[in-house]
């Protein structure tokens, strides 16, 4: 009967939980494992790792994967076994990281000067179209009474049945006019 050397069990434990580990000298241990134990998958998963990893087969069999069972753990153990390499960095990335080291700011020309019609603030001009009581509120409490009076008197058009709310609304407005 043949058994395992003293430190093939307590190394292959230590690569099972951890193939981030696998060297080159493991070559030995997974071959007596798979050597006394060929039914083993973790051992086969390992082996294929190292193969992977470091490149050729030191049993001479090739395609060891196929031989372990579980696809997926087979992939996490290559993933940890693998040596991680840096990523190729992108060239939009490149481009992206020294535009914002720059920190560029968009300036104002200071040489243009707008046609006659866009130096106007569009937001005074009033196109006569939606009115109501939260607008008119806006205007009085921004000091635009004679705006305000304005919409008060559209709406009381509008909603006869509250045009003596809206005539003390704009009896309101017109004496903070007159001030």
């Amino acid at each position: 009967m043949v058994f395992l050397s003293a430190m093939t069990p307590k190394r292959f434990a230590q690569l099972c939980s951890e193939p981030a580990l696998l060297s080159l000298e493991d070559a030995d241990v997974l071959k007596e494992v798979l050597t006394l134990y060929p039914f083993v998958n973790e051992a086969y998963l390992l082996k294929a790792c190292m193969d992977l990893t470091f490149g050729g087969t030191e049993t001479g069999r090739e395609g060891e994967a196929l031989y372990a069972g579980n696809r997926l753990l087979f992939s996490m153990m290559l993933d940890d076994a693998r040596p991680l390499k840096e990523a190729p960095v992108a060239e939009p990335e490149v481009i992206i990281e020294r535009f914002l080291k720059k920190e560029p700011r968009i300036k104002p020309r200071k040489d243009y000067e707008p046609p006659e019609d866009e130096r106007l603030d569009r937001s005074l001009v009033d196109e006569g179209g939606m009115v109501s009581e939260t607008l008119a509120r806006i205007h009085a409490n921004q000091g635009n009474y004679s705006k305000a009076i304005e919409i008060y008197n559209k709406l009381s058009l509008k909603f006869p049945g509250k045009s003596s709310y809206f005539a003390a609304r704009i009896k309101e407005l017109e004496d903070k006019l007159r001030k």
